[in-house]
């Protein structure tokens, strides 16, 4: 296992709104570390801990193969030093974390995909485990096919809202998926959406009234041939009635990948555009009402593939966005967006490291700073590890529209 010690990150500035500009500069990284093995390792979620430390989840996969592999946690202190690890495999297969909360009795709620093998059904298990991982109770809910949860969030009344994709039988068109859980983690309703193709929810957002309005992408045919993503949003009330349902109108092709919820609740939205060849992404950042109509949005051209994950509020009322690029070069970097509610300034910035980078997930924590993370491979000879890095906002260069 390679660790990277506390470092400055090289960071280059990518483009401001109307023109690219490029210039590098240096940025505090309190916690610059990479964990796993030197297989094909994830990260999906973070934790950030009472005591200022951090529970990564993701998995790892000491093999090559896609459809193998153990869920994996990870406590590590606030410096990154690692406490205790822990995997867990329920099937012989995949298995990957994707989810985990902090439980009543200080113990973790953890939701888990579990694939048998390529193809095959897969389904989605609750775990809960006590402070050091040991497994305390399992169950499983899913369909007859394909089912994993992309996202899933506390609501108010004590239960959760979940979104995702689902199969409805095996090798079967992939629908979006959206429900609830009651507090006691029984399924109270759930929604497919989608007539063929490969159709999924990627995020979601819990009002104060426990409505929540679930984004994502739809695949539609081509009148010449071949199919396109075309981004989805979807408003659902606490029993499960629709709202709404809006289908934003990009350039291209594209999707909604993050959302997240201002003060004044507004939606903030992420995700990429891209030309109808599938050749050049251009991450894509906006805002919406709670009616789902966008405000305004932009999307941030700049040479080779781009597209943002997942969006965070700060405590200034601005947003930072998570996910990768590759700036013209043949390797990928992670790539930090941070826009206000208005639309008015924005600031992006390249962590440049060995090796490539994908982010994945952003949090917000003290100090006007965020944890951010994902996966990456160092170098040639070492396979994709866990990724966790912390730095400051605001980012280094903003300009007004």
């Amino acid at each position: 296992m390679k660790n990277n010690y506390i470092s400055l990150c090289k960071i280059s500035i990518l483009f401001c709104w109307s023109i690219i500009s490029y210039a590098q500069t240096n940025t505090l990284n309190y916690i610059d570390k990479s964990y796993g093995t030197q297989g094909k390792d994830g990260l999906r979620n973070v934790l950030v801990l009472e005591d200022g430390g951090y529970l990564l989840s993701g998995w790892i996969n000491q093999t090559s193969k896609n459809h193998v592999g153990e869920g994996y946690l990870l406590n590590i202190d606030s410096r990154g030093t690692k406490r205790w690890e822990k995997t867990i495999s329920t099937i012989a297969g995949r298995n990957r974390i994707t989810n985990i909360f902090k439980t009543e009795n200080n113990g973790f709620l953890i939701v888990v995909e579990e694939f048998p093998a390529e193809n095959d059904p897969g389904q989605v298990a609750l775990i809960t485990i006590d402070q050091k991982g040991t497994i305390l109770n399992k169950r499983k809910f899913g369909n007859a096919g394909i089912d994993i949860i992309e996202i899933m969030r506390p609501s108010p009344d004590g239960g959760f809202v979940f979104v995702g994709e689902s199969a409805l039988k095996p090798n079967g068109d992939r629908q979006a998926w959206a429900g609830k859980l009651s507090n006691n983690l029984d399924v109270l309703w759930q929604h497919h959406i989608g007539n063929s193709g490969k159709d999924r929810f990627t995020d979601c957002t819990v009002l104060p009234d426990g409505s929540f309005v679930a984004i994502g992408y739809i695949e539609k045919k081509r009148k010449s041939s071949g199919f396109y993503d075309s981004p989805l949003m979807m408003k659902f009330d606490t029993s499960g009635n629709t709202i709404w349902s809006k289908e934003p109108k990009f350039e291209n092709a594209g999707a909604l990948r993050g959302i997240a919820l201002a003060s004044n609740h507004q939606l903030a939205l992420v995700g990429y555009t891209r030309n109808i060849d599938g050749s050049e992404f251009d991450a894509w950042v906006g805002v919406a009402s709670t009616e789902g109509e966008i405000i305004w949005n932009k999307t941030l051209k700049a040479p080779g593939f781009n597209n943002l994950m997942a969006v965070e509020k700060m405590p200034d009322d601005t947003f930072v966005a998570i996910g990768s690029g590759k700036n013209g070069k043949t390797s990928f970097d992670a790539l930090l967006v941070q826009f206000s509610n208005t639309g008015d300034t924005i600031a992006s910035q390249y962590i440049e490291k060995e090796g490539a980078q994908f982010g994945r997930v952003a949090y917000s924590i003290p100090q006007n700073s965020i944890v951010i993370g994902g996966f990456n491979s160092n170098n040639k000879s070492v396979g994709d590890q866990l990724w966790i890095c912390t730095t400051k906002t605001p980012l280094n260069q903003s300009s007004k529209k």
